[in-house]
């Protein structure tokens, strides 16, 4: 009985229209973009009356901000894994690198529609969404303001750094492919070696705490 238990407790949940929809919706949006998909043609793709639809997402707009909040969720909980498991400094930049450099590519369509649709939010939505955005992008910039103030980042402008490694992560989510020349361990530590460049970082690399394949979980 007890192993007939575990056993179901591992099942996936299964999907849901509400999973469905989201899933259409990230596809289409992501691919066509926000302004270019009509609520029937995500009805008709996941096989429902359009009446229906509304029954689980008052609005387009509405799915979208359900998508993107999911997002934000993402980010702030893999910039806080990278930040709290790893005791250093430097290790908190080489992990939240290689994080952000996996969530945009293994999670690309998000990525391409919460960088791309940001204006169409709702200003309630926008709001939220630029506040925590900024909240991300201090979080790093803490990160490399103690680097320099332990005398082991050489930064000239904290501010323009931040985004430089920010932007560089994000514009993987546009050309990843998994089956692409460079597997995505190598470009994980590629741009980690490209990050310690520009914060100007020459010391010693000791093993990071976090494994690479659970970077995303939680």
């Amino acid at each position: 009985m007890a192993s007939e238990q575990a056993t179901a407790s591992t099942e996936p949940r299964p999907r849901s229209t509400s999973d469905v929809i989201v899933e259409t919706g990230l596809k289409l949006f992501s691919e066509i973009g926000y302004d270019g998909v009509g609520m029937r043609q995500i009805a008709s793709i996941v096989g429902i009356k359009a009446a229906s639809l509304y029954n689980h997402y008052a609005s387009k707009e509405e799915l979208l901000w359900s998508i993107v909040e999911d997002a934000l969720g993402k980010f702030r909980g893999y910039q806080r894994k990278a930040f709290t498991e790893e005791a250093t400094t430097a290790n908190r930049l080489r992990a939240f690198v290689r994080l952000h450099v996996q969530f945009h590519a293994e999670q690309s369509q998000m990525a391409r529609v919460v960088n791309n649709n940001m204006e169409s939010l709702a200003p309630a939505h926008y709001s939220i969404t630029a506040q925590r955005r900024e909240e991300f992008e201090h979080g790093l910039r803490q990160v490399l303001q103690f680097g320099c103030d332990e005398g082991i980042f050489l930064i000239r402008n904290v501010r323009l750094t931040s985004h430089a490694i920010l932007d560089m992560g994000i514009g993987i989510s546009s050309w990843y492919r998994a089956d692409g020349p460079d597997p995505l361990s190598g470009i994980m530590a590629a741009y980690e070696e490209i990050a310690l460049h520009m914060v100007g970082y020459t010391g010693e690399l000791t093993p990071l705490l976090t494994e690479s394949d659970s970077l995303l979980d939680g």
